[in-house]
């Protein structure tokens, strides 16, 4: 058993003498962070999009008009940059 712990130590230690080796070893270890990350930035981004979908079954789009503005549905002007209501024909009740 010694023999092959000995053995073992003896490779381990020629094989990272040299610089591309260890060049290699180096560069494949990030590589192998690299891939871990991505592999949970990808998990993440599905749990993302899973909710963003369960939040947009439980919105309620009819309550949205996106065909009539504030200004058609009251008859009045609306000053974009102060947003002050400007003319209004109609009465107040």
């Amino acid at each position: 058993m010694e023999d092959v712990v000995y053995l073992i130590e003896k490779s381990t230690k020629q094989v990272l003498s040299d610089k591309i080796n260890r060049l290699t070893l180096i560069i494949l270890i990030c590589f192998g962070i690299l891939l871990f990350h991505l592999l949970k930035l990808r998990e993440e981004v599905k749990a993302i999009s899973n909710h963003q979908k369960e939040t947009e079954q439980k919105v309620d789009f009819r309550y949205f008009n996106t065909t009539r503005s504030l200004q058609d549905i009251f008859d009045v002007e609306i000053e974009t940059k102060q947003g002050r209501v400007i003319n209004s024909t109609k009465t107040n009740r």
